[in-house]
């Protein structure tokens, strides 16, 4: 009889474990998860990106609200903008972007809601989207969320579960400029650029280059690695003309316990065109950057090309501070100094990221003109290609209309000579959240 018991006090054990289990899971089920996404995201120094806040729906629900906490000594917040959560439906919706404090490190106050009587939404999406910038001190930053509260269609909250997220900066290694247009026959420079992460004490990288189009004459030190007072020691590497590689280019500070965390460019590169047309790459391998105890960091390498030619150019250059950046659409005219055969239109990015032109027409009054549209991240995405070719005579003038994608650098004047001595000014400038201005010219080249 004792026995007895006992098995009917197992068997109610189990059955009760087996009740908890289930209520467990059926509570989990109806979590709903709200996330920071990406929840670890990568930058470099003075990068524009954005960060997703998004919302996974476990009941149906109508209205969100959060705040969120940053370190403002890593990243800045611009702006804030709803996403498609409570739209997805077609439903009309409330949406109040909240305060930022980059001070403080703070979002707050950030909600929105739908205000189509008796709509609500039950599939994932983006509740909100928050245009950051990537400052010039290396760390981590958390993207904490607080006081998220979402609630169904009568304003009562459902559970939720909180994804947090970071922001690290990743150390990028460029080609600068990553495209240039050079005259057979003319020397010029590029240099190897170094934006980085974290405190950084040496730095190494090989080239390879088409020897049938340019030839490299030297390779000296620049001063990323002294700008800090610190002596330093630089090995130029060797140059192979005939193979077309410079190869051991490597420098460390000798200074003991410095470092340098602010860009700057790590080598210069003397060319010259041959008298060839054509395009050749510049191909960084065997990149390796280290901190102050000889330890690699990790990095993103950006290659460049240089293209030589008879025919004329048009190249604004890059400027020397190509931010605020943002997408839009750009308006005005351009007087050429020279005739140019024009095969495509180059745009100068923002350092690590993907500033593209979408599309471009150029005319005038008494001429149709031509357009292009941008194939997408592929293949040759930094440029635009028109079908076939056409001529932009020297000093007539001609209207263009560039609306480009992600970060393009900026020429933040109204009117602009560029480096081949043409003329280029913006008359109207519509940004990607419709705000007008008359100085923002894109940095562009046109061969």
């Amino acid at each position: 009889m004792k026995n007895k018991k006992y098995i009917r006090l197992g068997i109610f054990l189990f059955f009760l474990a087996i009740l908890v289990i289930v209520s467990a899971m059926a509570l989990s089920q109806q979590t709903t998860t709200v996330s920071v996404s990406p929840s670890y995201s990568i930058a470099s120094f003075g990068e524009y990106f954005t960060v997703n806040i998004t919302v996974d729906p476990a009941t149906p629900i109508a209205g969100v609200q959060f705040d969120l906490h940053f370190d403002p000594a890593i990243v800045t917040v611009s702006k804030i903008e709803e996403g498609d959560l409570l739209s997805q439906n077609g439903a009309s919706t409330y949406f109040r972007p909240g305060t930022i404090d980059n001070n403080a490190g703070t979002i707050t106050g950030v909600a929105g809601a739908i205000i189509t009587p008796g709509e609500t939404v039950s599939r994932s999406g983006t509740f909100a989207v928050l245009h950051m910038k990537a400052g010039n001190i290396s760390g981590e930053s958390p993207l904490n969320l607080s006081n998220v509260i979402v609630g169904d269609i009568n304003g009562n909250p459902v559970p939720v579960r909180v994804i947090n997220g970071t922001v690290d900066p990743i150390t990028i290694v460029s080609v600068s400029p990553t495209s240039q247009y050079v005259q057979e026959g003319e020397a010029f420079t590029v240099n190897v650029s170094i934006y980085p992460a974290v405190a950084i004490a040496g730095a190494q990288f090989d080239m390879s280059f088409d020897p049938s189009i340019v030839s490299v004459n030297s390779v000296t030190e620049g001063n990323l690695l002294s700008q800090g007072g610190a002596d330093t020691y630089f090995r130029p590497g060797t140059i192979d003309n005939n193979a077309g590689t410079i190869t051991g280019v490597a420098g460390a500070i000798i200074t003991p316990g410095q470092t340098v965390s602010s860009p700057g460019v790590f080598a210069t590169i003397h060319m010259t065109a041959k008298s060839v047309e054509g395009t050749s790459p510049l191909n960084l391998s065997n990149v390796i950057v280290g901190d102050i105890n000889g330890n690699p960091v990790p990095v993103t390498v950006n290659n460049g090309s240089v293209t030589v030619g008879k025919v004329g150019y048009f190249d604004t250059g890059a400027p020397s501070n190509p931010y605020p950046s943002i997408a839009g659409t750009h308006i005005g005219n351009i007087i050429p100094s020279q005739d140019i055969t024009v095969h495509k239109i180059y745009i100068y990015p923002c350092a690590g990221t993907g500033g593209h032109i979408e599309y471009v027409r150029i005319w005038n009054d008494t001429w149709a003109g031509k357009e292009a549209y941008w194939s997408g991240y592929q293949h040759d995405w930094h440029n635009i290609t028109f079908d076939e070719p056409f001529m932009l005579f020297a000093n007539r003038t001609y209207r263009y209309e560039i609306i480009t994608g992600s970060y393009p650098q900026i020429i933040h004047k109204p009117e602009h000579t560029t480096l081949d001595g043409s003329y280029i000014n913006c008359t109207l400038f519509i940004d990607a959240n419709g705000k007008t201005y008359s100085d923002w010219i894109p940095a562009i080249r046109i061969e």
